[in-house]
Formats: C-alpha cells, sequence, structure tokens
C-alpha cells in the first residue's frame, strides 16, 4: 500500500486523523521531508508536553519544520504565531557585542510575555499559541527552555527571560514553546527539563519553502486531541492495545537494567512514555504513524524510549562500563531510533 493511500485512510471519518495527513502533506510539498514518521513524531511531542527543541545540522529543514506546523496547528494568525530568532548572530565580533545581546535578550522576553498574555485571556483558551525562537544558543536554552520546564512543575512561572516577577503566574496550557539548535548532539539534559520538553534530533534537508498554510477551522481542535493525564492516557492505551503484549514490558527490563547499574529514574518516566504512546492514536483509535495497532506501537514506543527513557542515561553511558552494550541486547534489534542513539555513546 503507498504512503499517499495509507494517508486518505487515516483521515476518513477522524478530525485528528485528517490533521496529521494534512500536516504530512505539506511538509512533502514544501520539500522538507519525504518521511512522515519524524514530523508525526513532532506532532505528537507537542499533544504531550509544551516544550520541544529540534536539533540537528544548519540548513537541515529544522527552521522551515518548526515554523510549518507552527503555523498549520495555530491557524497562521499572526496573534497566535510568534517567530523569534535566537542567538542573535548579527553581534559577534562588534564592540558592543555585551549590550546587543542583552538587548536582543529582552526582546525576546518582551516578546514572550506578550503571547503569553494572549493564550491567558478567557476568551483565548481554546485558541493554540505557539512561540517558535530559532537558533537557539545554549545560553537561551537554559533561560527560556530548561528554567521554564523547571518551574512548570508547579504549573506556575515567576520568570521569563531576564524579567523576574513578584508573584507567580499560570502557565497556560494552551501556549507551546518551539525552539531549533544547530549542533550534531544535544548534551544539556537533566530530568527537570526532560519532564516538560522533549529533544528531537532532526536530519532532514534543507526545504523549498518554509511557509505551510494553516489547518483552517481546526486550530482550537488541537488541545482536544491531546491526552495529558497520567489516567486517561493509561485507560486510552490499554484500550486500543487490549489483548497484545504489555506494551510497557520492554520499558520495565530496561529499568530493572539501569537500576543494576545503580542508576536512578524520575518517579514520572513511566507516566511520561505512556503519555507519549497514549497521543500515538486518535480518540478513535487510530494509529498516528500507521493504522496497524502493532506497527504504530512499536514506532512510538521506540521513539519514547529514544527521548524520553534514554536521554536520562546519558551522562552515566560513557561512564558505566559495558551499559551501552548490555541495553543494546534488551533492545534486541527491534528499535532502530533507540539503537542510533546509543551509538554516539560507543
Amino acid at each position: 500500500m503507498s504512503a499517499r493511500i495509507r494517508i486518505t485512510e487515516l483521515a476518513q471519518a477522524d478530525r485528528e486523523a485528517e490533521l496529521a495527513a494534512h500536516l504530512i502533506t505539506r511538509v512533502r510539498e514544501c520539500g522538507i521531508s519525504e518521511d512522515h514518521i519524524p514530523v508525526i513524531n513532532l506532532y505528537i511531542a507537542l499533544k504531550s508536553k509544551p516544550l520541544v527543541i529540534l536539533v540537528g545540522p544548519a540548513e537541515s529543514g529544522k527552521q522551515a519544520l518548526v515554523q510549518g506546523i507552527s503555523q498549520i496547528l495555530s491557524g497562521g494568525g499572526y496573534d497566535q504565531y510568534q517567530d523569534l530568532t535566537g542567538h542573535p548572530w548579527w553581534a559577534n565580533y562588534k564592540e558592543s557585542q555585551a549590550a546587543l545581546t542583552e538587548l536582543h535578550t529582552r526582546l525576546l522576553t518582551e516578546k514572550l510575555f506578550a503571547i503569553l498574555e494572549e493564550a491567558m485571556l478567557p476568551g483565548n483558551r481554546s485558541q493554540i499559541f505557539m512561540a517558535c525562537l530559532i537558533h537557539l544558543s545554549p545560553a537561551e536554552l537554559l533561560t527560556f527552555f530548561r528554567e521554564v520546564a523547571f518551574q512548570l512543575q508547579s504549573g506556575q512561572i515567576m520568570r521569563l527571560g531576564d524579567v523576574h516577577l513578584s508573584a507567580p503566574i499560570p502557565y497556560p496550557s494552551n501556549l507551546f514553546l518551539i525552539g531549533t539548535m544547530d549542533v550534531a548532539k544535544f548534551r544539556w539534559w537533566d530530568d527537570d527539563f526532560l519532564a516538560k520538553a522533549t529533544v528531537i534530533h532532526w536530519s532532514g534537508s534543507k526545504a523549498s519553502s518554509p511557509v505551510l498554510n494553516g489547518f483552517h477551522s481546526g486550530e482550537s481542535e488541537f488541545l482536544r486531541f491531546r491526552t495529558c493525564n497520567r489516567q486517561a492516557a493509561y485507560q486510552k492505551l490499554f484500550a486500543i492495545i487490549r489483548g497484545q503484549k504489555n506494551p510497557v514490558e520492554i520499558i520495565f527490563q530496561i529499568v530493572n537494567l539501569l537500576r543494576q547499574s545503580d542508576i536512578s529514574l524520575p518517579v514520572s518516566i513511566m507516566d511520561e512514555i505512556v503519555i507519549y504512546l497514549a497521543n500515538a492514536w486518535t480518540a478513535n483509535g487510530k494509529g498516528l504513524f500507521d493504522l496497524s495497532v502493532t506497527t504504530n506501537l512499536e514506532i512510538a514506543r521506540d521513539l519514547a524510549i529514544t527521548q524520553i527513557l534514554l536521554p536520562r542515561t546519558s551522562d552515566r553511558l560513557n561512564k558505566t562500563a559495558g551499559l551501552t552494550q548490555q541495553l543494546r541486547m534488551v533492545l534486541g534489534g527491534e528499535f532502530p531510533f533507540s539503537t542510533a542513539f546509543l551509538k554516539d555513546f560507543e
């Protein structure tokens, strides 16, 4: 069955499947990627957590993909979508670099506060607001993503950028931050950051155009498509895969192996994985990666291990003799994304 026929079937009688098919089609038309899996992975990551970082080589289509999916999900409205340039490369090698960098940080902060305030308005709670920070520096990753992720543990923020508030304010659930970094390998992991953020490694090709049309009348539906509650996620996932092998058995095997190496994981790890897996299906039970329940689960589980579980072990993989090989033996060659992640530590 061709990929295009599969996409058409996927969209029948399912609004979210229609949105996913639209994303895939528009991304292909713009030359960003022919492979639907990384595109759907980014979509599911946004369903699961409010912060996403796309990392990879420069000129690999990251910016086009991030801008495109943000425009589509938000409907392309200027009041719901902000496209911001990160690290001020234009300030390099200038005498006033420090002052210009500080000014640029203040500008980013003001723009982010503006879109946050719009998202918080009672009349906008059903609308999606997205801010895209392109070409992030490590310092901006810390300021605008890691610090925000840490604060989101309580659902509130008290500082953003270079501004500290006098009292915490709720972080709106309809606001999403996406960033891109031009780095081959991401090394800024920590548990608080990963609890609210997904880091996706991208190796696409330069797009012919970064502009994608919005998904008209679907901009507010994305919020209804999300499954963020742990109980709802478990119920949805096990209802869809009933009768099949335990979908998280491999997760328990990896966790037990890590415990033998005295590597502890946060108690939220299983909930994060199940929420990602649950979001890999529509409310009607259609797989977003593949119509086959088994194949859809295989792809989603592999990506969940790669993006949620393994990054928590990155600081120990090079320090614990034989751990990488042991993990590969547990994976058994059935998880290509996870195996590729581990290869960087061999």
